[in-house]
């Protein structure tokens, strides 16, 4: 795929997160999600991400 299939934030690479999902629709150009879970506005920064599929070889996706 070399696509997330599942992404525990709401932004392109590079740009901003973002704290609600209202506006989603402008957000994303040519592919939109095909479904998203609101919680309501986050508080926090989006968690790290790791690539965990060489345990001997652990790279940090986003801090």
């Amino acid at each position: 795929l070399q696509k997330p299939i599942i992404s525990t934030s709401l932004n392109k690479h590079g740009d901003p997160f973002l704290l609600k999902v209202e506006g989603i629709d402008n957000y994303f150009d040519e592919l939109k999600p095909d479904l998203v879970l609101d919680a309501g506005e986050l508080r926090a920064r989006p968690s790290k991400i790791l690539d965990i599929r060489d345990i001997n070889n652990i790279i940090v996706l986003r801090k």
